[in-house]
């Protein structure tokens, strides 16, 4: 199996403000990475701070200043997996509805497909689900952001991320 190239998520999301509303010192003022807002499915890191700044400009009406950071950590999207086990089951399941015991020698047959004929199936289901997924424009826009390699990126212009 071949392994998914990574993708970038963002955050600019403060931490929310303690009470007395008055802040700790800079680790108030850096983006929280508990949050559970974060912008996604970027290529490089580069290409997550350049949305960032843009974001911040349209958000703020200025360009950051120094002192500005955003948080950008690895991104996993979440792909829909069809379990041809469960398609399998299901058929079985069918069969003996509708036949009772003259179903048996089929799901027999069924029950000794090989492990290349199950992942053939699995791969045509896949491709079949992607394609329906995006005719009806119902792919997911949500993943898994890994907020542990999180790192803090300047947003000033100038600063590099």
């Amino acid at each position: 199996m071949t392994s998914k190239p990574v993708k970038y998520a963002y955050t600019l999301h403060n931490p929310r403000s303690v009470p007395n509303g008055t802040y700790d010192g800079v680790v108030d003022m850096l983006p929280d990475i508990s949050s559970e807002t974060w912008e996604a499915c970027f290529d490089t890191v580069e290409a997550a701070v350049e949305d960032a700044r843009l974001v911040w400009r349209d958000n703020h009406g200025y360009y950051p200043t120094p002192g500005e950071y955003v948080a950008v950590a690895p991104y996993t999207p979440w792909y829909p997996d069809v379990g041809e086990h469960w398609l399998l089951d299901d058929l079985c399941s069918a069969a003996y509805e509708a036949a009772d015991d003259a179903a048996d020698d089929w799901v027999e047959e069924l029950g000794k497909v090989t492990r290349e004929d199950l992942q053939e199936l699995h791969s045509g289901l896949q491709a079949v689900l992607r394609e329906w997924l995006k005719k009806h424009d119902l792919e997911p826009h949500f993943g898994t952001v890994d907020t542990a390699k999180a790192t803090y990126c300047p947003l000033w212009e100038g600063a590099g991320a």
